[in-house]
């Protein structure tokens, strides 16, 4: 998602088309940081097991039946979580890697 502000330099000839892809870009970037959340959050209830005491046998079965997420989704979210997402929600990785 980082190559999104590459977008930002883009200047097209229809100003409501400027203005579109603008907002979509905003939107974008609190897309990313909601899912640096989730990543964090999903990390952290793995990390400390916080669904065993409500039945649930992992992570994934609590995603998948609370969320709707797929087993591949849930632990590719609780990697990035537990390896490049801060306090702040926000990756710790540099845009070019």
């Amino acid at each position: 998602m980082d190559n999104i502000a590459v977008i930002k330099k883009v200047k097209f000839i229809n100003d409501e088309l400027n203005k579109v892809t603008e907002t979509i870009i905003e939107a974008n970037n609190g897309v990313q940081k909601n899912m640096y959340a989730i990543a964090r959050s999903l990390a952290y209830a793995y990390s400390r097991n916080l669904f065993e005491d409500d039945g649930f046998k992992n992570v994934s079965e609590y995603a998948n039946m609370v969320f709707g997420y797929k087993k591949s989704t849930t632990y590719t979210l609780v990697k990035i979580g537990l390896d490049f997402v801060n306090e702040n929600n926000e990756s710790t990785l540099r845009s070019e890697e």
